[in-house]
């Protein structure tokens, strides 16, 4: 501990303050940008956790019984700027994210309009064949919606708000914080693995249908609720007319005007989510500035017109003595109230709260990046099977040609993953 806080506490905590430009978070480094900041974010609370464990200790040490209220404030503030960080980032990977979609979209309608007339007209397609293809599983034809019907985020009610009036850890925290079934106490949060939190957090908040058991699998649990096995298609069993090109998840994404809709629907929910987060810390930060002493009591200001109009005091047993906190209101109007939570009470949750809100960071960054990447995905499928189309239909459909197809089809998808970016 000494070497490190020889070395941290010298000066201004690390934190990952700088928004760069939105191109420095773009498809390709952004998430994994993020990421990296996460890292000088934990360390950032670390510290100003650590720093309200030593400030309540000195107070101890000095007698003074009073709850470190800047210092835990400080905890929840640090919070509050990597939610606004992590926001302003996430908005700056989006709209790079879809000004690249929108060249995709107009490379696709361009191809569609150049070869559509000709694969329509096109009908001898026993021969065709393409490799690692993944077909939409039934209900998802139209793959679109879908994808966007996965990633529908809300918000849990009171995830961050901490109960002021708890009488012991077990219940200072919402219980619906982290989903059902699950008992969000201060000592749980600390012991559970990193990757049970997110999962629990993913869960709660950021993914709808999808069954994800594993946060590690979140990407393989996402494709394989929207995509059957990757297999070949095979004109003499699959396409049996020019049809098959021209459905939903093939030219109807190349052609379709509303992704970028879906995509800024996906966006908004996620701002939606952080921006109540960090409503609701705002709240738990005021509460906490209101907090009175361990040991310590509240004063009700109980007057003749309303008996719910509250003065607060801090209390060290001669009520005449004491000054207030808050309001200036008529002491011969006051009783003594109890009900304040424990100082060390009060510490574990937030405590808590620092650690969920660590884990929510990269819980968001990786709802992101998968999002951008099932998108990309449904692009580059699509762009393979039209441009394989093209090809097979314009003449060279001769068996022993076959490996030609799969080029162009590949090759097509890799100009796709290369306009938009590699994401993870």
């Amino acid at each position: 501990m000494g070497i490190y806080t020889n070395n941290r506490f010298g000066g201004t905590t690390d934190y990952a303050s700088q928004i760069p430009a939105n191109e420095a978070y773009d498809a390709t480094f952004g998430c994994a940008h993020i990421i990296a900041d996460c890292a000088a974010n934990d360390k950032a609370l670390f510290e100003a956790a650590i720093l309200s464990d030593m400030q309540e200790v000195r107070a101890v040490q000095e007698g003074v019984e009073v709850v470190t209220e800047g210092a835990l404030s400080n905890v929840i503030k640090k919070i509050v700027e990597m939610f606004k960080k992590l926001l302003a980032k996430i908005k700056g990977i989006f709209a790079a994210f879809i000004a690249k979609l929108n060249g995709a979209f107009k490379n696709g309608k361009d191809l569609v309009k150049k070869y559509e007339k000709q694969i329509i007209k096109f009908s001898n397609w026993k021969g065709f064949k393409l490799k690692n293809v993944r077909k939409p599983n039934s209900g998802k034809e139209n793959i679109i919606e879908a994808i966007t019907g996965v990633f529908a985020s809300n918000i849990t009610s009171n995830a961050y708000v901490i109960d002021m009036n708890a009488k012991a850890e077990d219940n200072i925290l919402n219980g619906t914080m982290l989903g059902a079934g699950f008992t969000p106490t201060p000592s749980k949060i600390s012991e559970a693995e990193a990757d049970d939190l997110k999962l629990k957090i993913l869960n709660a908040r950021y993914i709808k249908n999808v069954t994800v058991s594993e946060y590690k699998e979140l990407s393989e649990n996402v494709t394989d609720y929207l995509y059957e096995e990757a297999d070949t298609i095979n004109g003499e069993d699959d396409v049996k007319s020019s049809s098959y090109f021209t459905g939903s998840w093939i030219k109807g994404v190349l052609m379709d005007d509303k992704w970028k809709d879906r995509v800024d629907k996906v966006n908004k929910g996620l701002e939606q989510v952080i921006n109540e987060i960090i409503n609701q810390l705002n709240k738990t930060d005021e509460a906490v500035a209101g907090v009175i002493a361990k040991g310590g009591k509240k004063i009700a200001n109980r007057n003749s017109e309303n008996n719910s109009n509250y003065g607060e005091y801090n209390v060290t047993g001669d009520v005449s003595a004491d000054k207030p906190s808050k309001n200036s209101v008529n002491k011969s109007n006051m009783v003594a109230d109890d009900t304040g939570v424990d100082s060390e009470i009060l510490q574990k949750g937030i405590h808590a709260l620092q650690r969920i809100a660590s884990l929510e960071q990269e819980v968001v960054t990786n709802v992101t990046a998968e999002h951008m990447s099932q998108v990309k995905f449904a692009i580059g499928q699509a762009r393979k099977l039209w441009s394989a189309a093209a090809a097979y239909s314009s003449g060279v459909h001769k068996e022993e040609d076959t490996e030609y197809i799969q080029a162009v089809g590949d090759v097509a998808l890799e100009q796709v993953y290369g306009l938009m970016g590699t994401i993870h």
